[in-house]
């Protein structure tokens, strides 16, 4: 995408940075597109959302609100359009540097006549898909109590219908909550997590199950790397907590026959199978192992003698026994519903849904005779049940002769009478298990999740509305009667899906006839039957190329030749046999580097380091003027390592600016290099005064090697140890200036620090969450002498400082944020930092005052700025410690009150703020 937008010349990306400025919906909506195809979950999602009006104003949209909808927007280009016109509407943006040219010359609309075009089309799609449909009754959801910003999930009843647990989560940091049906207050049995904005929300887990009495309640969380089984005594009160690490990570979790025994669906190794695990003695038991999907596993006990487990699984088999052959290509497809029987431990599975193009999830026991599952039938997530029963399948042929025994035999029966071997026959009825299922609900949107209170007979749902989850319960009805079965009507997505697909496969059936053409005469027959049969041989005879073995097919077992001693069921132990899944071939990985992005624009801050020498300054701080700042980042395919450089020229062309920096992050503990050179050109005074000035040549190189040794995604520790050298050259201009030797200091500093930062960017110089530092800091001057060999001198003197900084940014409305900082620093030692309180970062027009007296008592090595204290210049205050308070409203005009996008970055980042400074500076 990069390449696509910004070129991939050097020249070219130059130019687009500093010219090409794109939206939050157009980047990101186009890696959401790209990345996942458009499915029912994502459809209702965006029905939501149009149907509630959080859409409308689409420019407004921030964070993953932006990223969806842009790529609804390009799955609706890709739609009226043509997916193919998507290349060419990234390229014409990139060669006009115009997204509004690039629509113009590709779609004939502009931006904002194509997102209406969007919007209108699915308002008037998902409106006209509402009538017919049901909605329960919004005005009573079960969770009455709940917090802004916390999402609730995961609902479950207990078995009498009495108790209900269900989990909220607060940007990572989860809770368990458990309460009675019929009371309103709450109560947490379970805290864990971390609230971060800094990756994305985890609502799979913790796991949450009832036991078949009720009694007790489990849950499966994630501790750092580590699988965690919790579980909670309601009777007793009491709380243990396992580690079940063996497990990679659980899928789906529900309790089996007795309080002791959990169904799990487990993610080991790259496949996802089927476990039952007994929480008394930790044994484990595999059900399935094979590369195919097992997900959503439920127990289920009927009162027609079925007990077993109910999954969902994108397998083609009902033989649990691998009977194909793959190479690195994992299966793919929509999820049936199954039934593994526990009591048998059958090999063959009854296949309980067999719907093309359509997934099943979430299957569970819905009453003593039915399950209940939800499917995407119609383009919404609806509730179907069902049955399990037993048919006659075929009559079994069994033939004893005196040495042997065959079944279902090949050859004539009739002329086995008159073998003298022959003893009897027998005929065996057959019979198999099948499933029946029809939906009893059609709503108007996606069932989230349910689960049942058998003995109760309720259900509870969750819904998705403007506000969150939201959830209801239902009654089971006491008598279930297949002929009440609901009609759904598709929606327009479900239609345009099966449309597809139907052309898709009439397209493949119209192009293999065509071979047929160079067939024998002597070949022709019925065209269809040929056509059918040529198909299904050149399908199976079909490989994709691949670089790794093939292994030898090997001949199936017919049931014919299969005695009935050598019929019975295999054991459990040897459910699997050859076909193993063949990984991608290991190559060695060689670096390959890769531009991340340059930057270049006008800029008066500090680089690298903020301290300057207080002796080359002469007491007075100087700030550096605004000039033109180009910067490039470059790293590798896997983001380990990156070089970061630049430079920076004021337009005076009287010094310069110069950094490289070198990160290695393949590790946790992160590495850094950088190297910052700066010259300029100052004017000093020497003792008389009446001494002419002299036009000086400051020079500055540090030298700083940094470790980062991160807690988690939040907190962090680093340490840096750094070698700086600041020199002074005086320029000969007469006899006095010829005669005045250079000035050097070196020094060495170490420094440690812990940062927390827990904060999401919503768009430039706005954010949400909390940040702050702590740090301390270690300076020690020496000298270095070459001439009379090499000798090492240290003083007795040395600088220390502690330093903090509290920033929170709490968000009003949309892109509006009210933000609070609190900062401070010391100074100790020796010799001292001092700080200049007043004016502001950047400063475009900076004012010293130079009527604030500096202590000269006070022995000051190096020099900085404590800002903003904004109405004040630099050095309304100065001294060895500082503490400041800053409160700021900063408001995106144009972006907040503005519903269509815009064009111009500087009108999108355009911001009013309104601000309150505090601050104060001393000795001591």
């Amino acid at each position: 995408i990069n390449n696509m937008v910004f070129g991939g010349n050097l020249q070219e990306i130059v130019q687009n940075a500093v010219l090409l400025n794109l939206p939050a919906w157009f980047v990101d909506g186009l890696v959401s597109y790209l990345g996942e195809e458009w499915n029912s979950e994502l459809d209702n999602q965006l029905r939501d959302g149009i149907l509630s009006g959080r859409y409308k104003e689409f420019s407004k949209l921030t964070g993953d609100d932006a990223r969806f909808a842009g790529h609804s927007l390009w799955y609706f280009i890709a739609d009226k359009y043509g997916a193919s016109n998507i290349p060419n509407l990234l390229y014409l943006i990139r060669i006009n540097r115009s997204l509004e040219s690039g629509f113009l010359f590709v779609l004939g609309t502009t931006v904002n006549q194509t997102v209406d075009e969007w919007y209108k089309y699915y308002y008037e799609r998902y409106t006209s898909e509402q009538a017919g449909k049901q909605l329960p009754e919004m005005d009573k959801p079960v969770n009455r109590k709940t917090r802004k910003g916390r999402i609730y999930h995961s609902p479950v009843i207990s078995p009498d219908g009495n108790s209900l647990a269900y989990v909220s989560d607060d940007m990572g940091k989860f809770r368990i909550h458990f309460e009675a049906t019929q009371e309103v207050k709450t109560k947490v049995v379970k805290k864990g997590g971390m609230k971060t904005r800094t990756r994305a929300t985890d609502l799979s887990y913790p796991l949450v199950a009832w036991s078949p009495d009720g009694q007790l309640l489990a849950a499966i969380y994630e501790k750092r790397d580590k699988t965690m089984l919790f579980t909670y005594n309601v009777r007793e009160n009491k709380k243990e907590v396992k580690d079940i690490s063996r497990f990679q990570r659980v899928l789906s979790m529900s309790f089996g026959k007795n309080n002791n025994m959990l169904v799990l669906s487990v993610m080991n190794n790259g496949q996802s199978d089927i476990y039952t695990y007994f929480i008394n003695n930790a044994r484990v038991e595999q059900i399935t192992n094979d590369y195919y999907d097992d997900l959503s596993a439920s127990f289920i006990k009927t009162d027609n003698g079925y007990e077993g487990i109910l999954f969902t699984s994108n397998r083609d088999s009902k033989n649990l026994v691998r009977t194909r052959n793959i190479d690195s290509i994992l299966p793919v497809g929509n999820n049936d519903v199954f039934f593994y029987n526990y009591n048998t431990k059958s090999n063959t599975l009854v296949k309980v849904t067999q719907t093309r193009n359509i997934s099943e999830r979430v299957p569970l026991q819905y009453s003593d005779g039915h399950f209940a599952f939800l499917s995407d039938y119609n383009g919404i997530s609806n509730r179907f049940i069902g049955y399990l029963d037993t048919i006659y399948d075929y009559t079994k042929t069994v033939v004893f002769f005196n040495d042997s025994t065959v079944v279902n035999p090949t050859f004539d029966i009739s002329e086995i009478y008159l073998r003298a071997d022959f003893d009897s026959i027998k005929y065996i009825p057959v019979f198999r298990d099948t499933a029946y299922t029809w939906p009893v609900t059609n709503y108007a949107s996606n069932i989230l999740s349910h689960d049942v209170a058998l003995k109760a007979g309720k259900v509870i749902q969750v819904f998705q509305q403007e506000k969150g989850n939201n959830f209801f319960i239902d009654k089971v009805p006491s008598a279930i009667d297949e002929s009440e079965k609901v009609r759904l009507q598709k929606t327009g997505y479900r239609q345009y899906e099966e449309q597809k697909k139907e052309q898709e496969i009439l397209q493949q059936i119209t192009t293999i006839p065509t071979i047929t053409e160079n067939l024998p005469i002597d070949d022709a027959g019925d065209t269809d039957a040929r056509s059918d049969s040529l198909r299904n041989a050149i399908l199976e005879g079909m490989y994709f190329q691949t670089p790794y073995i093939v292994p030898e097919e090997k001949e199936a077992v017919e049931e014919e030749t299969v005695t009935l001693e050598a019929a019975d069921l295999k054991d459990k132990n040897n459910l699997v046999t050859d076909g193993k899944f063949q990984p991608s071939r290991i190559q060695a990985y060689r670096l390959k580097f890769s531009n991340e992005y340059v930057q270049t624009q006008l800029d008066n801050s500090l680089l690298v380091n903020p301290y300057e020498n207080f002796n080359a300054s002469g007491g007075t701080f100087s700030n550096p003027p605004l000039s033109g700042l180009f910067t490039v980042s470059i790293s590798d395919l896997f983001e380990d390592y990156r070089f970061v450089g630049g430079f920076r020229f004021p337009t005076s062309f009287t010094g310069g600016e110069y950094f490289l920096k070198y990160e290695d992050l393949s590790k946790r503990l992160d590495k850094s290099l950088t190297w910052y050179y700066q010259h300029q050109r100052e004017e000093y005074s020497f003792q008389p005064v009446w001494f002419p000035t002299v036009e000086g040549a400051p020079k500055t190189n540090i030298v700083e090697a940094s470790v980062k040794y991160p807690f988690d995604v939040i907190r962090s520790l680093r340490l840096s140890t750094s070698y700086r050298s600041d020199k002074i050259i005086f320029l000969a201009g007469d006899t006095f200036s010829l005669n005045q030797p250079s000035y050097n200091e070196d020094w060495m500093s170490v420094r440690l620090e812990y940062v927390h930062d827990n904060t999401f960017p919503v768009m430039t110089n706005i954010l949400n969450g909390m940040r702050y530092k702590v740090w301390v800091e270690l300076h020690k001057q020496f000298e270095l002498g070459v001439e009379d060999g090499l000798t090492l001198s240290l003083n007795d003197g040395y600088l220390g400082v502690l330093g903090f900084d509290f920033r929170h940014y709490q968000k009003v409305h949309r892109q509006i944020v009210w933000a609070n900082r609190v900062a401070g620093g010391l100074s100790f030692g020796n010799q001292r930092l001092i700080y200049y309180l007043g004016g502001v970062d950047s400063w475009l027009f900076p004012e010293f005052n130079q009527d604030t007296e500096i202590n000269e008592d006070i022995n000051y090595a190096f020099q900085t700025q404590a800002t903003p204290v904004r109405g004040y210049i630099q050095n309304i205050r100065n001294g060895n410690a500082y503490a400041v308070f800053n409160s700021e409203l900063r408001v995106p005009v144009f972006t907040y009150l503005l519903s269509k996008p815009m064009k111009s970055e500087l009108l999108r980042n355009f911001q009013v703020v309104g601000f309150f400074d505090a601050g104060t500076a001393w000795e001591g």
